[in-house]
């Protein structure tokens, strides 16, 4: 055997470590695939699901629990509970962008005001404040939750 030569347990080891190695790569691609896959699908179910638009029908979340009393907090996060507490309609109209939904079981936007969830949250606060405007100049529920989705939504 020469100096150059490998002896052929050496030589087949290696191959496995490839084949291994292969493997190991292959598998890490898989998961890869998937895990884009279903970040992709998530992304579309959220979207498709955020607002349901549907020409003169308004729906509602279905939120029967009462608001907070906005004299528990100060500034914007009172203003937005007034909100809450004056329009529940609304609010429980709109999809809240910071994706209590899916991720906390609300039923829409007034469900983060039932409980301090809203005080907590900038988004909510923001998506109500604008939700509160919007309605004092005379919008309807189809086009402030038109308004509120172009406004809050991001892909």
């Amino acid at each position: 055997m020469s100096k150059k030569e490998k002896p052929a347990s050496q030589t087949g080891r290696q191959e496995e470590e490839k084949k291994s190695n292969n493997t190991f790569y292959i598998a890490m691609a898989v998961v890869l695939i998937f895990a884009v896959g279903g970040g992709f699908l998530y992304g579309k179910w959220n979207r498709t699901s955020a607002s349901k638009q549907t020409v003169g029908k308004v729906e509602r979340g279905g939120e029967a629990r009462p608001t907070l009393s906005p004299a528990l907090f100060f500034g914007k996060t009172s203003n937005a509970y007034k909100v809450a507490q004056e329009i529940p309609e609304v609010l429980d109209s709109l999809f809240c962008y910071c994706y209590c939904k899916p991720n906390f079981g609300h039923k829409s936007l007034l469900t983060c005001y039932v409980d301090d969830h809203g005080a907590n949250c900038d988004i909510c606060i923001n998506e109500a404040l604008r939700a509160g405007e919007l309605h004092k100049a005379g919008k309807t529920i189809p086009e402030i939750r038109a308004a509120i989705d172009k406004e809050f939504y991001r892909p």
